[in-house]
């Protein structure tokens, strides 16, 4: 876990605002060993190419790893000074190779597809300024100038030993450790909340480190600059990102880099109006649909379902923020006035799906929870939301927990729910949530209507419905409309033979 707690020193340097004479030595013998300051500004505006890696953390079958890789080759374009960043990524993720283009020009976000543009969100804008703020020269410079520098305990780090500076507090604070041998920066932490990353926010005050290495001569202007080719990004105390420049021209910004069409800016506009605090619940090209008497549907990037029994009402999914799940609460109390939440089901491990699970936990509803994921949910539940807090932060209760480690009912009458570990190699940690009296068949992520193929997924949905001797008519999922079971086990056929 990253050194990221304030010393007393550092306190009170910050409270005199003096910078530290020692801490400053070291800021400018790394700046001098780069290139100096001047020639890093060179570095403001830069076109670069890079290989590498991305992590799935979010997305993984197992919380600690092995983590699905995601292979990146991408061309980026830097204009630090006006906040404009663009992206073009290649990504290759198992069978899957795809092309994408990110654009953020100030507070416009953009992303194309292929030939279709569609906005992005506020969580881009911040990413793109954090990542071009965590950059060698740019922290570089923002060292120098802070009022508040101070020098900290030396480290070991990497084997070898590093000085110490920092500047900034709370959410502003950084870290900048620098080889104590060769005077070159290593690495920049930082601690901070996401709010409106819908992968992140769930963590809430989320350490990041990123490590410099393979440095290499720039040519160009008066001097030189020496460049670090690879980095290494830490988040959450886990390995998220790996790259290494292939290509880099300081000073060089193709004239069509931060284009973006007028119909997609505008979208983009109206895009960053919606905070993930407060989203629109469900889709309005999808309505909510009743699947039986009184379970409701209600389809989105991310669905839910409603299932009123005679004691409560359950929740199906509890995923994306602790907003969507004060907006589907409000939405079952104005379905369901008289009729208290009794319970929530997370099914899966995915972040987004339970991304809003501490909203529960504050209202102090029980949340059933897969026997594999209590970890994760824990962690997430007690992760600090100091600099952004939630419902949960603000007044901190116990959460009740309700492990699922083999089939368990829940509730009684026409719409009991029947809670069902799959236990498969892909679906290690996802259950599925059967109504018997209806036929109706949760598939948690394993079931995605439209994929080509015999997937996996399905298979393993088919295959615990057998093993669990499940009568099934409607299938969904979080991420596929109802749709007959006939056309999953459709899927989960081998091809004909040629």
């Amino acid at each position: 876990m990253l050194h990221l707690v304030l010393s007393i020193s550092a306190v009170v340097a910050a409270a005199t605002g003096s910078p530290d004479a020692s801490a400053r030595k070291v800021v400018q013998t790394a700046m001098t060993r780069m290139g100096g300051a001047d020639a890093l500004r060179r570095f403001d505006a830069l076109s670069l190419e890079t290989v590498g890696y991305r992590n799935l953390l979010e997305q993984s079958e197992r919380p600690e790893g092995p983590w699905i890789p995601a292979i990146e080759r991408t061309t980026e374009a830097w204009d630090i000074p006006h906040g404009r960043w663009s992206e073009t990524t290649q990504q290759v993720v198992a069978e899957m190779d795809f092309t994408m283009r990110t654009v953020v020009d100030g507070s416009i976000a953009a992303r194309r597809f292929g030939e279709r543009w569609i906005p992005a969100g506020p969580a881009d804008v911040d990413a793109a300024r954090e990542w071009m703020s965590l950059s060698p020269q740019a922290v570089m410079r923002e060292a120098a100038d802070a009022s508040d520098l101070r020098l900290e305990a030396d480290r070991e780090f990497q084997g070898v030993p590093h000085r110490v500076v920092a500047w900034g507090s709370d959410e502003r604070a950084r870290r900048l450790l620098v080889n104590a041998e060769t005077g070159f920066p290593t690495a920049i932490e930082e601690l901070r909340a996401y709010p409106e990353d819908r992968f992140w926010q769930v963590w809430g005050d989320v350490p990041t480190r990123i490590a410099w290495s393979y440095w290499d001569i720039i040519p160009g202007g008066a001097t030189p600059v020496i460049y670090p080719r690879q980095w290494d990004v830490e988040r959450g105390g886990r390995p998220w990102r790996a790259l290494t420049i292939t290509k880099i021209e300081p000073g060089s910004v193709a004239g069509d880099s931060f284009d973006v069409p007028t119909d997609a800016r505008t979208a983009s506009a109206e895009s960053a109006s919606r905070s993930l605090d407060a989203p629109r619940l469900g889709d309005p090209k999808r309505p909510a649909s009743e699947l039986a008497a009184d379970v409701v549907y209600v389809p989105g990037s991310w669905g839910i379902a409603l299932v009123r029994q005679d004691d409560g009402v359950v929740v199906i999914e509890a995923p994306i923020s602790a907003g969507y799940s004060a907006a589907v609460l409000d939405e079952a109390k104005r379905r369901f006035p008289d009729t208290p939440v009794k319970a929530v089901v997370s099914t899966s491990d995915s972040w987004p799906h339970f991304g809003g699970i501490r909203e529960y936990a504050a209202r102090g509803i029980p949340i059933y929870v897969l026997d594999h994921n209590v970890p994760q949910i824990r962690r997430a539940l007690d992760a600090p939301h100091r600099f952004h807090p939630d419902a949960l932060a603000r007044s901190p209760r116990a959460a009740v927990l309700r492990p699922v480690s083999a089939r368990t009912s829940l509730g009684s009458g026409p719409n009991r729910i029947e809670l069902v570990p799959v236990r498969g190699e892909t679906g290690e940690r996802m259950m599925l949530a059967y109504l018997p009296g209806s036929k109706v068949l949760y598939a948690s992520d394993l079931f995605q209507a439209g994929r080509d193929g015999p997937p996996e997924y399905a298979w393993e949905v088919a295959d615990t419905a057998r093993r669990e001797k499940l009568d099934v008519t409607t299938v969904f999922a979080m991420h596929s409309d109802p749709t007959p079971w006939g056309k999953l086990i459709e899927l989960t056929a081998p091809p004909a033979p040629r």
